[in-house]
């Protein structure tokens, strides 16, 4: 047993010498020429899903999502610089997302529309309204339809501040007052524990935890997959006995994992 530890041990040492890659994590990326903050995203954001269904995180992107992601940008020679991109995970533009410091998250908030959309459920679904009373018995509305207006209004309360990067679709856009649009940003900022440490941001974060944990097996069945007890490992995000060494030989990783995993023998 020692000796194959010790084999596979050096595999990964070979294969992974300097962190993870785009494609350990599932994706892969075309037109883009560093991948350093594509890779630092989708690390976060497997992380956090990996906390919320015990999958392993190089594992959990496309166990939620389905295989084959592919992050793409194709040049356009706009007459200013600008870029766009989309929840197919493509973007066009004469500039690089990666380029703009200001669209740090926004690959995080494109699987956040991904999320939704495989739901398909409509806004009254959600059940989204958020808010609260201040000291004065004042209502504080943070999201979804505020009662005193009866009318669908997003605020950036719970963010440390309007526009990029908390917010990713600019407010002077038609479709930055819809619920979709909140939903993905406030995806973004859960993955990235960027909420305010206040009740909007509490709020918020809740809010955001309960949902993705109650619809999250939903989202793996509509993407095509098994269920999550058929591949989650066990509540404490250990591997069982039976696939240790499955876990070994299916994919590489780094040392700190290996170690991880021969304490857990």
């Amino acid at each position: 047993m020692n000796s194959i530890i010790i084999w596979i041990t050096l595999i990964t040492m070979i294969l992974i010498p300097f962190g993870p890659t785009l494609e350990n994590y599932g994706i892969t990326s075309i037109g883009f020429i560093d991948n350093s903050r594509l890779i630092t995203e989708m690390g976060y954001l497997s992380s956090k899903l990996s906390e919320i269904t015990g999958i392993n995180r190089f594992d959990v992107i496309p166990k939620v999502f389905g295989d084959n992601l592919t992050i793409t940008y194709t040049y356009r020679d706009n007459s200013i610089d600008s870029y766009s991109c989309w929840s197919t995970l493509n973007c066009y533009g004469s500039i690089s997302p990666l380029d703009d410091p200001n669209s740090y998250g926004l690959f995080i908030h494109e699987f956040g529309h991904r999320f939704l959309d495989s739901l398909g459920l409509s806004y009254n679904d959600l059940d989204m309204e958020l808010g609260y009373y201040d000291s004065d018995n004042q209502y504080i509305h943070v999201a979804g339809i505020n009662p005193e207006t009866n009318r669908f209004e997003r605020t950036n309360s719970g963010y440390p501040e309007g526009g990029q990067p908390y917010e990713q679709h600019g407010n002077l856009s038609p479709n930055y007052n819809t619920y979709q649009e909140d939903f993905a940003d406030m995806f973004m900022n859960w993955v990235l524990g960027q909420f305010t440490d206040n009740q909007a941001g509490q709020l918020r974060n809740k809010w955001m935890t309960n949902f993705i944990t109650d619809h999250i097996e939903l989202v793996i069945m509509n993407n095509g997959l098994e269920t999550l007890s058929e591949h989650v490992f066990n509540p404490n995000g250990t591997p069982c006995i039976k696939d240790k060494l499955g876990v070994y030989l299916t994919r590489a990783r780094g040392m700190r994992y290996i170690i991880y995993y021969v304490i857990n023998i």
